[in-house]
C-alpha cells in the first residue's frame, strides 16, 4: 500500500504524468521519500531460481545438520566422561 499526504500523492501523479509522456521523471522536492519515476516498456523480468542454486541449498542444510550431529555426538562424548 502507498500511503502519502495530499500534496505529497500529487507530487507522485505530476511525476507519473510526466513519466508516462517522457519515459522519466526526477523528483527535486527535498521533503519527499522518492527520487523519481521511470516508465518500463515491458514488464521486468521474473527471477527464476536455477537448478544448482537448489542443490546448493540442499547441500548447504545437509552440510549444517551433519555438523550438529558431530556436535550432539560430541556432547554426549563429554557428558559420558564427567558422569562416569
Amino acid at each position: 500500500m502507498l500511503e502519502g499526504n495530499r500534496e505529497g500523492l500529487t507530487i507522485l501523479r505530476d511525476a507519473i504524468d510526466h513519466a508516462l509522456e517522457h519515459g522519466e521523471s526526477m523528483i527535486g522536492v527535498e521533503d519527499v521519500e522518492f527520487a523519481g519515476v521511470r516508465a518500463l516498456a515491458a514488464k521486468p523480468p521474473v527471477p527464476v531460481e536455477s537448478k544448482w542454486s537448489k542443490i546448493i541449498g540442499r547441500g548447504c542444510l545437509i552440510l549444517v545438520a551433519f555438523c550438529f550431529l558431530i556436535f550432539l555426538v560430541g556432547l554426549a562424548r563429554i557428558a559420558a566422561l564427567i558422569f562416569e
